[in-house]
């Protein structure tokens, strides 16, 4: 402790006697705030006024920007991600992007880069880091959405200050490989499908995969799917589940609604019918396929698991060439395809695809009939059901 006599200009210490007699001393600092006006305070120990004193020549020692100069990039990566986690990726990130983004981070960037300042992390250390992720064996998708994500990290503290620039953002991302040729479903096989699902005593499942595969809905668009949207021969379409959460189907080039319909064969139009029968015809705004538990919309994991332990054995069992519910999609686009009544623009408007996707995804489909006679849709499920039994 400083004794009395050594405390610097600005200190000075008042003695007190109670009523009891003792004696009690406090140290007052006086000093300017930012506004210029004449402040003080009073600490019960010298060594509280001293540090107080000292923190506050030293901050009137630095201009503002000099401190944040001072002080930038000093801060590892880990402590400001955890602070960015908080105010930035849960406020504006989605749901299931936050569970891909929380992932990556601790499969691959926290241990590798976790304890460097962001001073230290410069386009060199990213391009090591990127060779060590390709070296470990991490797939391309993953390292770009890890790259992806500290990129969207180091812009973030960019902004605020913690960093001087952003080294992802120089820094070329792999090339993931060209995605395979689809091969999409025959009705044989989806009705084979569908059989095996029902077996096992899955009545729901084997509904919902139908649904899919014969109106080309992705798997979050057809459990978003309410009552009111089945129109007696057409499907409007309009919300996706994100994670438990029914949120609008968005144009991301325009950020606006983009909902689309879908004419219904008459074989799903029955199946749709007696599926509301079997659910005791319930409520015009109640989803179609809620969670056969827990009711509501299924949450990533509930799905995650269903197609673990529902459709993949089924799918296994009548050795379908992929395990992927998503590909039951691709069955109505090829049928589309080969029924030749609508152009590649009405198939992409009717699946949600742009036209391009359409032509790059089904080449070989579109390449395959033609010159072929036009299939009829109806009559080649129906064909498929009566084999199938």
């Amino acid at each position: 402790m400083a004794a009395t006599s050594e405390l610097p200009p600005g200190i000075k210490p008042r003695r007190w006697t109670r009523v009891d007699g003792t004696v009690t001393e406090t140290y007052t600092v006086r000093f300017k705030d930012e506004t210029g006006k004449q402040r003080r305070r009073t600490f019960d120990t010298v060594d509280d006024a001293l540090d107080f004193h000292a923190q506050r020549r030293s901050a009137k020692r630095w201009r503002p920007h000099e401190l944040r100069q001072e002080q930038l990039g000093k801060q590892t990566l880990a402590e400001f991600f955890a602070t960015w986690w908080t105010r930035y990726g849960i406020v504006e990130l989605e749901r299931s992007t936050l569970s891909t983004y929380r992932s990556v981070w601790e499969a691959h960037a926290e241990p590798r880069l976790g304890h460097l300042p962001l001073g230290a992390i410069d386009p060199e250390v990213v391009v090591t880091f990127r060779g060590e992720l390709i070296e470990a064996g991490v797939g391309k998708h993953s390292i770009v959405k890890t790259m992806s994500l500290l990129q969207r990290v180091f812009g973030d503290a960019v902004e605020t200050g913690a960093a001087l620039y952003n080294p992802f953002k120089s820094v070329r991302k792999p090339t993931p490989e060209p995605p395979r040729a689809v091969r999409p479903f025959t009705p044989l096989q989806v009705e084979m499908l569908v059989a095996d699902i029902s077996a096992r005593g899955y009545a729901q499942s084997a509904a919902l995969v139908r649904l899919m595969a014969y109106t080309g809905l992705r798997p979050q668009e057809a459990l978003a799917l309410r009552w009111y949207a089945f129109g007696g021969t057409t499907l409007h379409v309009e919300d996706a589940n994100a994670d438990g959460e029914l949120k609008p189907l968005k144009n991301r080039r325009k950020a606006r609604k983009r909902g689309r319909s879908i004419d219904l064969i008459a074989p799903v139009r029955e199946d749709l019918d007696a599926w509301f029968d079997v659910c005791g015809a319930p409520g015009m705004g109640e989803l179609i396929f809620p969670h056969e538990t827990y009711g509501g919309p299924w949450l990533s994991e509930h799905y995650r698991t269903w197609r673990r332990r529902v459709y993949v054995p089924s799918a296994e069992n009548v050795e379908l060439h992929t395990k992927k519910p998503y590909n039951c999609r691709h069955t109505w686009a090829s049928l589309r395809i080969a029924e030749k009544r609508l152009s590649v623009a009405e198939i992409a408007e009717e699946i949600g695809d742009k036209t391009s996707t359409v032509l790059d995804t089904y080449t070989h489909v579109i390449r395959e009939w033609r010159g072929r006679r036009a299939i009829d849709i109806e009559k080649e499920v129906r064909r498929a059901r009566v084999k199938v039994g």
